[in-house]
């Protein structure tokens, strides 16, 4: 539970700027067998990031009765350059693009 909790408080205002209206991205790197799965997805008794998000984005949109919310959601994996959308699985095996942007000094 130590783990999740030093994440969370991390994590949290990453939150309370998204609902203010920035856009946020929580993002897991590591090893094989890091734990970065388990980070994200938790278990019955420690609730991973996913969880916890999302139970403290939709406190808050319950909490403002004078507002309307659109939430997006996205939740893949980039494993050997490769997209693998987790929330859909007719989109596996995306391929990643990189574009040349030129910078004006």
């Amino acid at each position: 539970m130590y783990k999740f909790r030093c994440i969370w408080i991390c994590s949290k205002p990453l939150v309370d700027s998204f609902m203010e209206g920035f856009n946020a991205t929580i993002f897991a790197y590591g090893q094989t067998s890091s734990g970065k799965t388990h980070t994200i997805l938790g278990n019955k008794t420690d609730p991973g990031l996913f969880q916890l998000v999302s139970n403290q984005l939709f406190q808050h949109v319950a909490d403002q009765v004078d507002k309307r919310y659109l939430i997006r959601c996205s939740y893949i994996e980039i494993y050997n350059e490769k997209i693998n959308d987790l929330l859909d699985k007719s989109n596996q095996g995306l391929t990643m693009r990189r574009y040349q942007r030129k910078c004006a000094a």
